[in-house]
């Protein structure tokens, strides 16, 4: 079944072993769950064969919505989420949306962090566009900045 979904059948119980005990049935739902969420199937299996043993995948996935994350990118970029702890996700989000957590990067490294972020549908805080400047200032400048903010 595996393998007619065009994944590697070998690398999926090479990862995780339990699939070879999972029914039919069970890998066909999870499949059609993950096809209704429009995410890429074979990415995510390849990547996370674990989803196959999850009993509240759905719960995990209204949690992202709930808190207002693009639920389908997030998964097709790191279906591992859909093991995390609602705790831990909810840690991960409010970490984003506070004002100036973006401009915590490097000049280097913002602009793949912004465009990493847009990605995942997180909404990027307004303190962006405002100090665009912010990644010449020194170290100590912004550490005070995101101290302000």
């Amino acid at each position: 079944y595996l393998n007619e979904l065009g994944v590697d059948g070998a690398k999926v119980v090479n990862r995780c072993p339990a699939v070879l005990s999972y029914s039919i049935e069970n890998l066909q739902q999870t499949v059609a769950y993950l096809r209704t969420l429009h995410v890429d199937v074979h990415e995510v299996v390849e990547q996370r064969p674990e989803v196959f043993g999850l009993q509240d995948m759905k719960e995990k996935v209204r949690d992202l919505q709930h808190l207002g994350v693009g639920a389908v990118s997030v998964v097709n970029q790191h279906p591992a989420v859909l093991g995390y702890r609602m705790e831990n996700m909810e840690a991960v989000v409010r970490f984003l949306r506070q004002p100036g957590a973006v401009l915590l990067y490097s000049r280097g490294g913002m602009k793949g962090t912004v465009s990493y972020m847009q990605k995942l549908e997180v909404k990027i805080p307004k303190v962006v566009k405002r100090h665009r400047a912010f990644s010449s200032y020194s170290e100590q400048k912004r550490n005070e900045m995101v101290a302000y903010l």
